[in-house]
């Protein structure tokens, strides 16, 4: 349990009181909230890459995720910060997902992080809550969902041809291939600096 100092405002007969005390942030709720915005953003971010996959093939999926991933998750991250100031006082919030063998570099997990995906491998994942100085941090466990994943994640049997050409040009360095369906891919994490 975290306590954060709350403030009401409240006029008695033209008499402004300003009562101050703990506002507590319970961490089974807190988990509770970053579980669904991890709901609320990742199905229809995965829904609309289907959709290209579909449309255009891997290879532009893969040229298209590039940049709608970054897009859509700053529009959702405004539409949760909101949330996250209501519902527990948080001053910033923001989302992002994590991997250890991950694509993208900025997608890369701390060591607290890089830990809890090592510990989700040998003993199971399942959602996470700690806390670093004023920052309250979830992870939820993202694994491969559907043989979709597999044309730009899987093994050399399910990797797309045109894809893997596509994402050697646009990350050179990648490490999120090889992956099984089901398989832990990585994390979603929620960061929370808590307000005064």
């Amino acid at each position: 349990m975290m306590r954060i100092l709350w403030c009401t405002l409240c006029a008695l007969g033209g008499i402004v009181i300003i009562a101050c005390g703990p506002k507590q942030i319970d961490d089974k709720n807190y988990l509770t909230f970053a579980g669904q915005a991890m709901q609320d953003i990742l199905p229809p971010m995965m829904q609309t890459l289907k959709e290209h996959v579909d449309k255009d093939g891997f290879a532009n999926a893969v040229k298209f995720c590039s940049t709608f991933a970054g897009e859509y998750g700053r529009g959702k991250n405004a539409e949760w910060s909101k949330k996250a100031q209501a519902d527990f006082g948080i001053k910033v919030f923001r989302f992002r997902r994590i991997s250890d063998r991950n694509r993208n570099p900025q997608n890369a997990p701390d060591m607290k992080q890089a830990e809890i995906l090592t510990a989700w491998r040998a003993n199971g994942a399942k959602p996470t809550l700690y806390r670093d100085g004023a920052r309250l941090i979830t992870l939820h466990p993202i694994k491969i969902p559907m043989e979709m994943c597999l044309g730009c994640h899987g093994d050399s049997e399910h990797l797309d041809k045109s894809a893997a050409v596509e994402i050697a040009k646009l990350y050179p360095h990648d490490r999120a291939t090889g992956y099984k369906l089901g398989e832990l891919r990585g994390a979603f994490v929620t960061e929370a600096t808590l307000g005064q």
